[in-house]
């Protein structure tokens, strides 16, 4: 009884002291919106106090008009993460590998297996050191 006590006592501390570190993170941001390392962090501390609704609301704010194709497959791949797919897949357009297994990751994320095989494909021969054994396997039970 004293161990469960203690434990949900720790866990409470726990949660109390990342929320304050996600608000310290929150403020940083909002003084340098659109800075690519803050966002990854903030997202990162509002996933792991399983706050998605948060994390979806600050990506989707994120200003991507003028960004490279690099930064629209990190941010595609924080989307997945976030469990947003359809934003993932739209961000994931561009032929750099990163974006190809993202978009990949996507298609299975949304049943588009034959795309997803393409995505796949393309990236692994961009890339051979991104194969994907997981993901290649439920692309091929998908189609």
């Amino acid at each position: 009884m004293r161990l469960s006590l203690f434990s949900s006592w720790l866990a409470k501390r726990r949660a109390a002291r990342l929320g304050k570190d996600i608000e310290k993170v929150r403020k940083a941001y909002g003084f340098a919106p659109g800075n690519l390392p803050l966002l990854f962090v903030l997202v990162d501390a509002l996933m792991k106090a399983d706050r998605k609704p948060e994390a979806l609301a600050v990506l989707q704010a994120f200003p991507l008009h003028d960004r490279p194709e690099e930064v629209r497959a990190q941010v595609g791949g924080l989307f997945l993460e976030a469990g947003d797919a359809l934003s993932a897949f739209r961000l994931c357009t561009g032929g750099s590998a990163a974006a190809l297994i993202n978009r990949a990751r996507a298609c299975l994320a949304l049943g588009n297996y034959r795309e997803g095989l393409a995505a796949y494909a393309a990236a692994i021969a961009t890339d051979p050191a991104l194969e994907d054994r997981e993901l290649r396997s439920g692309l091929d039970r998908g189609r």
